[in-house]
């Protein structure tokens, strides 16, 4: 076996070993590993030479790249974003909401299911107070805070 499909080889297993263990580094120990199988491919290089480049390759993917990959992995998708700010929005029910069936309200532009503790009817307005998952968990206000 070649030693570019070993470093290719073991590039893989680290990328892969990233989903079990997420971190958000060993992912760049791969990108080192494949880097080096890269060169591997076009030139000869000695056992010395691989893993020195492997090293420098990796240590630099994570010094450059890893607080990146952090942000991009932690943006919220644009319906968390829009749940999230749905906290604290005065919303119309649609369908009816009591303690043992949640119902439905309407906010940014499409229907959410909503929970209550209380029972509120379809057409009242309501304070959104929470959300679980898809769920937004809302609570009845009153009369002079619906203006």
């Amino acid at each position: 076996m070649s030693s570019a499909l070993l470093w290719f080889l073991a590039g893989l297993a680290l990328i892969l070993l990233e989903f079990a263990a997420p971190g958000v580094i060993v992912v760049f120990f791969g990108i080192g590993a494949w880097v080096t199988a890269l060169l591997l491919t076009f030139l000869p290089l000695s056992l010395t030479l691989q893993l020195l480049i492997f090293l420098i390759v990796s240590v630099a993917s994570v010094l450059l790249l890893r607080s990146y990959a952090l942000r991009v992995l932690n943006r919220k998708t644009s319906d968390e974003q829009e749940s999230d700010e749905a906290i604290g929005a005065v919303v119309v029910v649609r369908v009816r909401i009591t303690a043992d069936h949640p119902g439905a309200v309407f906010f940014g532009g499409t229907t959410w299911t909503a929970e209550s503790d209380q029972v509120i009817e379809a057409g009242e307005k309501v304070r959104v107070t929470g959300r679980n998952g898809l769920v937004l968990t809302v609570e009845s206000i009153d009369s002079s805070e619906q203006l």
